[in-house]
C-alpha cells in the first residue's frame, strides 16, 4: 500500500515557514551621528509607556532593532543611552516603528532643520533628534533641546 504523504508533508512545511515569518516583528533600522557624522550608537533602545512603565527593552543588533508590539496611534517614550547621555524623546507613535531612524545629537551652531524646530528665543548647548525615513513616502523629525 502507497501512501502520498510527501506532498502533504510540503504543504505542511510550507504553511509553517509562512506562520514563522508572519510571526516575526517588523525591523527598524537605526544609525547614530553626531553634528552630522557617523557614530558607535547604543546596544538597546528602551520603551517607556506615558505613566513611566518600562514596555521592552530592544537590543539593536546589526543596525537594527524589532519593531514593539504597539497599536500604530499608541504612544511610547523612548529613550537611548548614546555619547555619555540619555536621550528621551516622549510621545513617540507606534506608526514611526518601520523603515529607518536617524538618531542624533547637533551642537550649536545648529542644522537649519534643527534650528527651525526650536521654540523662538530657545539657545540650547544641543538638540537631540530621530529623523524617522519611513518605507514609503516623506520622513518627519523629532527635535528636543538636550539638557
Amino acid at each position: 500500500m502507497r501512501h502520498h504523504v510527501g506532498n502533504s508533508a510540503l504543504v505542511l512545511v510550507g504553511l509553517g515557514f509562512a506562520a514563522v515569518a508572519c510571526a516575526q516583528p517588523r525591523q527598524v533600522r537605526v544609525h547614530f551621528e553626531i553634528d552630522g557624522k557617523d557614530r558607535t550608537g547604543p546596544q538597546r533602545i528602551e520603551l517607556f509607556s506615558s505613566d513611566g512603565r518600562r514596555l521592552a527593552v530592544q537590543r539593536i543588533r546589526g543596525g537594527s532593532f524589532a519593531a514593539p508590539l504597539i497599536g500604530l496611534s499608541e504612544k511610547v517614550n523612548v529613550h537611548l543611552r548614546f555619547a555619555g547621555r540619555t536621550l528621551v524623546f516622549t510621545g513617540v507613535y507606534g506608526a514611526k516603528f518601520e523603515g529607518a531612524w536617524t538618531v542624533g545629537i547637533d551642537q550649536a551652531p545648529f542644522d537649519e532643520e534643527d534650528a527651525s524646530a526650536l521654540p523662538a528665543g530657545a539657545k540650547p548647548k544641543e538638540v537631540w533628534f530621530i529623523k524617522f525615513e519611513p518605507s514609503t513616502g516623506d520622513g518627519t523629525r523629532m527635535v528636543v533641546t538636550g539638557h
